[in-house]
């Protein structure tokens, strides 16, 4: 009969560092999730959790970028929130998911970031930038 730990397997118990750089790396089995281990000599020294972004949103380890990021940088097949860029031609872009109050920008098919306007505005599409709420059109 299975009690406490021993039913775990070891991967998941005690991430190895095989193989690994000092330092945080990607969890190998809890990958596009919050967790992440951190290496010394290819040994695990600890596992971590990332931390919550100044705004209380929840942030996930990215294995490539190896750190913690927002949700609006882990891309959509992993659980997030990044805006498609590949299609579109270089410039700025309504929120994918109808927030009015930022925008996106795309350039060379790739997602570089979300802008947030000022208290009281709005993304105006056909200015490409904010504009007061009562004069944005979408």
């Amino acid at each position: 009969m299975c009690g406490s730990s021993h039913c775990i397997p070891c991967n998941i118990r005690q991430p190895s560092c095989e193989g690994k750089r000092d330092g945080i790396n990607a969890h190998p089995v809890k990958l596009w999730t919050p967790f992440f281990v951190v290496c010394y000599k290819e040994r695990t020294v600890k596992e971590g959790r990332c931390q919550a972004d100044v705004n209380g949103h929840t942030q996930l380890f990215h294995p490539e970028r190896n750190e913690c990021v927002s949700l609006d940088m882990i891309p959509r097949e992993h659980g997030g929130m990044m805006p498609e860029c590949g299609t579109k031609v270089d410039g700025f872009y309504m929120d994918d998911f109808g927030r009015c109050d930022r925008y996106v920008h795309c350039q060379g098919g790739k997602y570089i970031g979300t802008i947030k306007c000022a208290v009281g505005e709005a993304f105006d599409d056909t200015k490409g930038g904010c504009v007061p709420e009562e004069k944005a059109y979408y």
